[in-house]
């Protein structure tokens, strides 16, 4: 059975649950804001090759010499729109990383102040949807601390 630490009255969030939270909402505008732009071009890049937007995502499926032109095109893209990153990289891809990242900081540092045997080992263990959750809770509860 999980025990609970943390009571509902008493709860003050520790500096590096605040820092967390923060940089994840930073990470997610980030994402939010990059999403669009890349998703745009990249669909604009399928259509130029004879595919349809259902594709996006499954770029992998393409033939190799398409895809290649695929890559191509999206790296001309990717400075076109302003991103720093390494030719092999996409911006998007390394915006959600770093959500990735976040949120996963915020339930290392979250999980020993709120709970006494739970750790984000565990909460993947039970399944991407808990994890989720956990973080959204995480977050709503933090929220009025930042």
């Amino acid at each position: 059975m999980i025990q609970v630490t943390a009571k509902p009255e008493t709860f003050r969030p520790t500096a590096q649950m605040i820092d967390a939270a923060r940089a994840v909402f930073v990470a997610m505008a980030y994402e939010a804001t990059v999403r669009p732009i890349v998703e745009t071009y990249q669909i604009n890049i399928l259509r130029a090759l004879g595919y349809d937007e259902t594709m996006l995502g499954c770029e992998y499926r393409m033939p190799d010499n398409d895809l290649e032109q695929y890559y191509a095109q999206c790296r001309i893209q990717h400075k076109k729109a302003g991103f720093d990153v390494p030719d092999d990289y996409c911006p998007l891809l390394m915006a959600e990383n770093e959500t990735r990242k976040a949120k996963r900081r915020l339930v290392d540092v979250s999980c020993p102040v709120l709970f006494e045997d739970v750790d984000a080992d565990r909460l993947l263990c039970s399944g991407l949807e808990i994890y989720d959750k956990f973080v959204d809770l995480t977050l709503r509860m933090l929220v009025a601390h930042l």
